[in-house]
C-alpha cells in the first residue's frame, strides 16, 4: 500500500511514472531526435559540404593524376540549457493527506488518494519532457530555440537562444494559400523537393503538419481535382487516407499529422509544413545535472535519475517542516539536419 513516504521518494516517483508509460502518447521529438549523453554541458553540430557528381579527369600514359579538393565541413558548439523546478509537501498538505488517509479504511480509496498525489508530482516530469518537446518543435519549425526562464512572477528572467542557422532559402512561402480552389500543394511541395535536392542532394521523405493544415491540403483545388478526375475543384469531401496516399504515390512523401500542443496552440503551428528526409533529424543531448554531480551520496537527500537524464531528488526543511521534490535537467535538442529541412508557410497572407 502506498504511503506518504512513497510520495516523497524519488525512486517511487520515477517507478510510478514508468509503470504508467502506456497511458501517455509519445512526443514527436522522441522519434526524430536520438537520445544522446554528453560528458560535458556542450555539444557540437557538424555541417558537411555536399559534393556534386562530376566526371573523373581523363588521362593518358605517363601523366600525373589530377588532385581534387576535399569536402569541407563546419562545426559550431552549443551549450546545453539547464532547467529545474520543485514542489513542496508542507505541513498543511501533509496533514490534509494524512487526515484523508485516516478517514478512508478502504484500500481502494487510499490508493486513489495517493495516486492523486503522485499525479501532482508527475507534473514535474511532464513539464520536463514537455520542455524537450517545445524546444525540439521550435527548432524543427523555425530553425532556432528561444527559451525564457520567466515563470510569470518575475523570477529567473533568463533568455537562452540557440540558432542553428537554417538557410534563409529553406524558409519559403507558397504563392497561393492552400485550401483554395486555385492552390496546388503537390506542385508546391515538388518545387521545394527539387530545390533542396539541387542545393545539397537531400531526398525529402516526410511532410510534418498539424491537422488544421492538413485539412487545408485536403481542400486544395489540385487535390480535389485529382481525386475526382477533374469533376470538381471544391466542395467535395475526400478521405484522409485518399489524400495521404495521393501525396505518397505522387511525391513519395509520407504525410505525418501531429496535433500535440498547449491548448489550441499546436507544437507545429497552423499553416506550417516541414519537409524533411526520413529518419533521425538530430540528437536530444543531455548531461549530468549539478544535482547529479553535487548531491550523489549526500545522506541528507534522496536522489534518483531517469534513464534519459532527468534528475529527481528530495530534501527536507525542518522548521516549518516540509519536503521539497526537485526535478532538474541539462539538455538541448541538437538539430544536426537543419540544412536538410524546408519550412513552408502555406498561407502567404498570414
Amino acid at each position: 500500500m502506498l504511503t506518504i513516504s512513497d510520495i516523497e521518494n524519488p525512486a517511487a516517483i520515477i517507478g510510478n511514472w514508468n509503470e504508467r508509460a502506456n497511458e501517455r502518447k509519445p512526443y514527436l521529438y522522441q522519434s526524430i531526435f536520438d537520445l544522446t549523453y554528453s560528458g560535458t554541458d556542450t555539444t557540437k553540430l557538424y555541417y558537411g559540404e555536399e559534393s556534386k557528381l562530376r566526371m573523373m579527369t581523363a588521362t593518358t600514359e605517363d601523366v600525373a593524376s589530377v588532385k581534387l579538393g576535399n569536402r569541407g565541413f563546419e562545426s559550431e558548439p552549443f551549450s546545453l540549457i539547464p532547467f529545474k523546478n520543485y514542489k513542496a509537501m508542507n505541513e498543511k498538505r501533509r496533514r490534509d493527506i494524512n487526515r484523508a488517509l485516516a478517514n478512508n479504511s478502504s484500500e481502494a480509496e487510499i490508493q486513489a488518494i495517493t495516486r492523486t498525489q503522485y499525479q501532482d508530482l508527475d507534473d514535474l516530469l511532464t513539464f520536463g519532457y514537455g520542455t524537450r518537446e517545445i524546444m525540439a518543435m521550435q527548432a524543427l519549425t523555425t530553425g532556432k530555440i528561444v527559451v525564457s526562464g520567466s515563470d510569470g512572477t518575475g523570477s529567473n528572467n533568463l533568455v537562452y537562444t540557440r540558432d542553428f542557422h537554417m538557410p534563409d532559402e529553406h524558409k519559403v512561402s507558397v504563392t497561393t494559400e492552400w485550401g483554395t480552389p486555385d492552390s496546388s500543394p503537390l506542385d508546391d511541395i515538388q518545387k521545394q523537393m527539387d530545390k533542396i535536392s539541387d542545393d545539397n542532394g537531400t531526398d525529402i521523405g516526410v511532410a510534418f503538419m498539424n491537422g488544421r493544415t492538413f485539412r487545408k491540403l485536403r481542400d486544395s483545388g489540385e487535390i480535389i481535382t485529382t481525386l475526382t478526375d477533374g469533376r470538381a475543384n471544391k466542395g467535395v469531401a475526400v478521405t484522409q487516407s485518399a489524400v495521404t496516399q495521393l501525396v505518397s504515390d505522387t511525391l513519395g512523401v509520407q504525410v505525418v499529422i501531429y496535433n500535440k500542443g498547449i491548448g489550441s496552440d499546436r507544437f507545429i503551428p497552423d499553416d506550417v509544413v516541414v519537409l524533411t528526409p526520413t529518419g533521425s533529424l538530430g540528437r536530444m543531448v543531455w548531461t549530468d545535472t549539478n544535482e547529479d554531480m553535487g548531491l550523489s551520496g549526500d545522506p541528507t537527500v534522496q536522489l534518483s535519475r531517469m534513464s534519459d537524464g532527468i534528475t529527481v531528488y528530495t530534501d527536507r526543511i525542518h522548521d516549518p517542516v516540509a519536503t521539497l521534490v526537485h526535478v532538474s535537467q541539462n539538455v538541448l535538442p541538437a538539430f544536426d539536419k537543419v540544412r536538410n529541412v524546408v519550412i513552408m508557410n502555406v498561407n502567404p497572407k498570414a
